[in-house]
């Protein structure tokens, strides 16, 4: 509910000129009950869950193509061997 109205608000301020948008802001947010610090709070939230998923999308990237290297590499390894017997 209050990450609804908080988009909500962000909806109105991009269709708001930058001049007003801080005033009407601030107008809006005294009435949904919200400050510009809890939304500063929950931008850098949503930022910081953002880079923790990327990080986690690359680790798992990085695991799936040095798993592929290492399955490519036994198999030059044993197609190498078999060939001297």
């Amino acid at each position: 509910m209050f990450l609804g109205r908080v988009m909500a608000m962000f909806a109105l301020a991009d269709r708001m000129s930058d001049s007003g948008a801080a005033g009407y802001l601030a107008a809006q947010g005294k009435d949904f009950g919200l400050t510009p610090t809890a939304i500063r709070y929950w931008s850098l939230r949503v930022q910081h869950i953002s880079g923790v998923l990327k990080l986690g999308f690359e680790l798992a990237l990085a695991f799936i193509v040095i798993a592929v290297a290492v399955g490519l590499a036994a198999t030059i390894w044993q197609a190498a061997h078999a060939a001297r017997r």
